[in-house]
């Protein structure tokens, strides 16, 4: 299990909800979600992490799997996307992610959000960025379909790396 995510380092944080995009493994198409998000009342960046509760939209019942994608747009800006991934053999393939990577057997849901640039998590709205996340996805699937198989034929623990450039 890859974590990026830290503990909040706060006795009264706040409550949040952050858009983000939900490929539910039993769902057909990816949707906008919100995720209820504790943060520090006054600090809210990267020092003081705020923490996305994944669990609260996908469950607690398989392995949550967390990783940063990062990539460059068309015009020379920096993205950052934070993907947090269930994984069970157990799952149907996930149909909803078939619709960015056709050649995809991931079985489980998958949430993508935006990073901030002085926070740690920000609305992940707009065509451009969905398409941008879109691609996060794709880069995400594609670099972890061999780390999957051989966990699958091998019978062992899945574990994936917690960053990815595209």
């Amino acid at each position: 299990m890859s974590t990026v995510r830290t503990a909040l380092k706060c006795n009264n944080p706040v409550l949040k909800s952050v858009t983000a995009i939900l490929f539910a493994h039993d769902k057909r198409h990816a949707a906008p979600v919100s995720v209820p998000t504790a943060a520090h009342p006054t600090h809210d960046g990267h020092a003081t992490p705020s923490f996305p509760s994944f669990e609260a939209v996908l469950g607690a019942d398989v392995k949550l799997h967390e990783a940063w994608v990062y990539m460059v747009d068309g015009t020379g800006r920096e993205h950052r996307f934070l993907i947090a991934a269930q994984y069970s053999p157990e799952y149907e393939v996930n149909q909803s992610l078939k619709t960015i990577t056709p050649e995809s057997n991931w079985r489980g849901g998958l949430i993508i959000m935006r990073g901030g640039c002085k926070t740690f998590v920000v609305n992940l709205a707009g065509s451009v960025l969905k398409q941008l996340a879109f691609i996060a996805v794709h880069k995400f699937l594609s670099d972890t379909a061999p780390l999957v198989a051989n966990s699958v034929l091998n019978n062992t623990p899945l574990e994936l790396p917690v960053a990815f450039d595209v």
